[in-house]
């Protein structure tokens, strides 16, 4: 998480808490789909709608053991699914193509790894008055 001081330049950073687990299934399903299927003539190696169904397989279908119990996990991304990182990688960054351009003249800075941000905030004007 990170503070902002909306009231003048701030260099920031954040960290996304718990990325993995908050992410909503269908949500991601829902836009990592429409992605795959986007992109399909871009990366011919593999098939688009089977990719998609093995997705929804292994991100759907998460059996998880504590102690001697199993449960299926019903929300969140998979952890430690192979294809975990590139999901929330693709989701996080879906959802940035969409929101950075409203943003980008306030951010004359702004880098993401993964789960990690480094950022410069330069706040609007409305919101640099008390």
């Amino acid at each position: 998480m990170f503070e902002l001081d909306k009231y003048a330049n701030t260099v920031l950073t954040a960290y996304a808490v718990s990325m993995y687990t908050t992410i909503n299934t269908d949500a991601a399903m829902d836009v990592t789909s429409a992605f795959i299927m986007d992109n399909q003539d871009e990366f011919p190696h593999y098939h688009a709608a089977s990719l998609i169904t093995a997705l929804e397989i292994v991100m759907r279908h998460n059996i998880v053991k504590f102690n001697d119990k199993y449960a299926r996990q019903v929300s969140g991304t998979a952890m430690g699914k192979p294809p975990a990182p590139c999901w929330a990688n693709i989701f996080e960054g879906l959802h940035e193509k969409n929101l950075l351009p409203i943003w980008r003249p306030f951010l004359p800075s702004y880098m993401r790894f993964i789960d990690d941000v480094h950022a410069v905030w330069l706040p609007p004007a409305h919101l640099t008055h008390e």
